[in-house]
């Protein structure tokens, strides 16, 4: 829902945004929603992040 009204509002004001995101942020069920989302990305980031920072550190030794 949050990342829905986002999109829609890519070419909006900072301050539009802002309003958009404290409105949505007022419901217990959307701030349920982002953070069930943001647990279930947890694995797929720290396989992503693991893979980044392991190339990373190699290409500055070499």
């Amino acid at each position: 829902m949050l990342d829905a009204a986002l999109h829609a509002l890519r070419l909006a004001p900072p301050d539009a945004v802002r309003e958009v995101i404290s409105a949505a942020l007022r419901h217990p069920e959307t701030v349920d929603a982002c953070a069930t989302g943001i647990r279930a990305a947890r694995p797929a980031f720290a396989a992503f992040w693991a893979s980044y920072t392991s190339g990373f550190e190699n290409a500055l030794h070499s």
